[in-house]
């Protein structure tokens, strides 16, 4: 039975390019039958554009022509991972009435999971973001290191997905506004081993429900430690990333790199009109005192 992308395979298979001592394969782009049977369901319920990019991805058009060994030696950078999922994201979104819908079948833990103990247990996800509700501790939020952001509002008895549809599932740092707790500010991209899914900081207006990007540069591609809120000025946020330590004075929406170096902690603390913050970087322990500018 011949389907719909079969002309397009076969053209593939006629131009497809072998290194001189390596066996020929069949042509077909990666993924094979499950990939064209995914471009076509894509295709009816209308993401026509998620189609080009799958198809471009699969063929290699969106990427320089070199030998299959050259590109196993050079793996493709993270700002161009990123932004792949970037443009998905755009191009994707909740699920409609009339379209492809998705139901978890578990399992719901990880069997003979690696811990720091000496036996192998069943385990879940990494945690690796939490911030709790400065004025209501009944509320909190929880990242996952690559499955979104979390939200429980009894304590952490029962808790409610809300990122899912986001451009990225990797969560670095979250932190609450301390003098208006209905904005929160997610870093994605986690620093310890995501990074390179990072697609920018979130933000939500009511206390971590819902979240819309609030920007992507300066960090596609670099995964988040540490995120703080001044509690003396709103639109004083600091960021501690694995491409260094940023400022920003507008309430996240642009960013200063003040350090290059990669940043696992941040802290603030004011004494009378004085501020201070201690950043602790992969060259040591520093210290600000005019908001972060200087070190």
């Amino acid at each position: 039975m011949r389907g719909p992308y079969d002309d397009a395979v076969a053209r593939q298979q006629e131009t497809a390019v072998v290194e001189e001592g390596e066996p020929a394969t069949n042509g077909r782009p990666p993924g094979g039958k499950p990939l064209l049977r995914l471009l076509q369901t894509l295709e009816r319920a209308g993401y026509d554009q998620a189609v080009s990019t799958a198809v471009a991805l699969a063929s290699g058009e969106q990427r320089t022509r070199r030998g299959k060994k050259e590109a196993a030696e050079a793996p493709e950078p993270a700002e161009e991972i990123a932004e792949s999922y970037l443009e998905v994201g755009r191009q994707l979104g909740p699920p409609t009435p009339t379209g492809p819908q998705w139901r978890s079948l578990g399992p719901w833990s990880i069997p003979n999971g690696q811990t720091y103990g000496t036996n192998r247990v069943n385990v879940s996800g990494r945690i690796s973001a939490i911030a709790i509700d400065p004025q209501a501790p009944a509320h909190v939020l929880a990242g996952a290191a690559n499955g979104g952001i979390w939200e429980s509002r009894d304590r952490g008895a029962s808790w409610a997905p809300r990122i899912d549809y986001a451009a990225t599932l990797t969560v670095g740092a979250i932190a609450f506004d301390p003098s208006a707790p209905a904005t929160v500010y997610c870093g994605t991209g986690e620093g310890n081993w995501w990074s390179w899914l990072g697609a920018g900081i979130l933000r939500s207006s009511d206390g971590g429900t819902s979240w819309t990007p609030l920007c992507t540069a300066p960090f596609v591609g670099q995964g988040f430690y540490d995120l703080i809120v001044d509690p003396g000025d709103s639109s004083h946020l600091i960021a501690a990333t694995t491409g260094g330590l940023y400022v920003s004075t507008d309430g996240g929406v642009t960013w200063t790199r003040r350090r290059p170096m990669l940043t696992w902690s941040l802290s603030l603390g004011r004494k009378g009109g004085t501020t201070e913050l201690l950043g602790a970087c992969s060259d040591g322990i520093f210290r600000s005192t005019n908001g972060g500018t200087t070190w």
